[in-house]
């Protein structure tokens, strides 16, 4: 009997409200039998609004200054910065400068937990009389608060750091750190670390049943890890013919990659990298990210009978 699941994957949404909702839609559009979700989806920015009095509110994106004269002016500005992946939050005039480093740091992550939330229910309502279910696994620019929401979802089976069953004879492999980077991220382990932890994982695998490695860092050296290199002040080595780019994935994954031979890795982390390759038996794929214009990049692929029959990079 041919039992044929068709996946779709998508990652490094960093807060983007757009490309959430465009992949929780993105279910019944491709009749999809899961959905997997990638890392880093806490945004990065908190974006300050300044109440000047009453009825004017001020506040600065792309270096320019934006003026708001009504609450709904304010509203559809909240709106714009959520869709691109930004929080925002109403200050009066001179209380943002006066918060500390540690309270902004706070702030940011109440909102990070709070619109996750929020699209966990966004999820479950779109999501309710199907049998759709999300495989989601964290990211290193992920604070640790959100694993415990991501963890009661009941619409979502978190596979960070653990094997979980996808049915048919499958098993998802989960894990969310990065190598090292130069912003110091939540969830940064050395190649060393990673390799032992990964061993640890992977030692609870049943080799009866097919496997995805649902992977935050890709394998070094794939085609699928390339980012630009930077100078001492984190800017990228411009060449001739444009940034200069240098492998930034995990040996480790490489290496458990070739040990394993799972049917499909799926990787993410690097937003330049949008492509898909082979190691050994393995197809590999790294949709990219475009969260910042509100593009929803994917991966779609067929398993029949634990082979891969069919994939493709999507677009929306």
């Amino acid at each position: 009997m041919l039992y044929l699941m068709r996946l779709f994957f998508a990652t490094d949404f960093h807060g983007s409200e757009t490309c959430f909702r465009k992949f929780i839609a993105a279910a019944r559009f491709y009749d999809c039998s899961a959905l997997f979700l990638g890392g880093d989806l806490a945004g990065k920015a908190l974006v300050p609004i300044w109440k000047k009095n009453p009825s004017t509110w001020q506040s600065i994106t792309h270096r320019k200054v934006v003026e708001m004269n009504t609450r709904g002016e304010v509203q559809e500005f909240e709106k714009r910065m959520a869709a691109i992946g930004n929080y925002t939050a109403v200050f009066n005039e001179d209380e943002y400068q006066q918060l500390t480093s540690t309270q902004r740091t706070a702030i940011l992550v109440r909102l990070i937990c709070r619109r996750m939330a929020d699209w966990l229910d966004f999820a479950a309502d779109r999501l309710k009389n199907t049998d759709i279910k999300i495989f989601a696994i964290a990211g290193n620019d992920d604070p640790p608060d959100l694993d415990n929401l991501l963890r009661s979802s009941s619409v979502l089976a978190f596979a960070d750091g653990s094997i979980v069953e996808l049915g048919g004879d499958l098993q998802v492999l989960g894990y969310g750190f990065s190598t090292p980077t130069p912003w110091h991220t939540y969830r940064e382990q050395t190649d060393p670390e990673m390799k032992l932890a990964l061993e640890r994982l992977s030692g609870f695998l049943d080799h009866e049943k097919g496997t995805i490695f649902h992977l935050h860092a890709p394998p070094f050296g794939s085609g699928l890890d390339l980012a630009p290199k930077l100078d001492m002040e984190l800017r990228p080595i411009m060449s001739s013919s444009g940034p200069v780019m240098e492998p930034v994935g995990s040996q480790a994954v490489a290496d458990l990659i070739k040990e394993c031979q799972p049917l499909i890795g799926l990787f993410g982390h690097v937003h330049e990298s949008r492509s898909v390759t082979c190691l050994g038996k393995t197809l590999c794929a790294n949709p990219g990210s475009a969260y910042s214009e509100g593009r929803l990049l994917g991966f779609i692929t067929e398993i029949a009978n634990q082979k891969v029959i069919d994939w493709q990079l999507t677009e929306g």
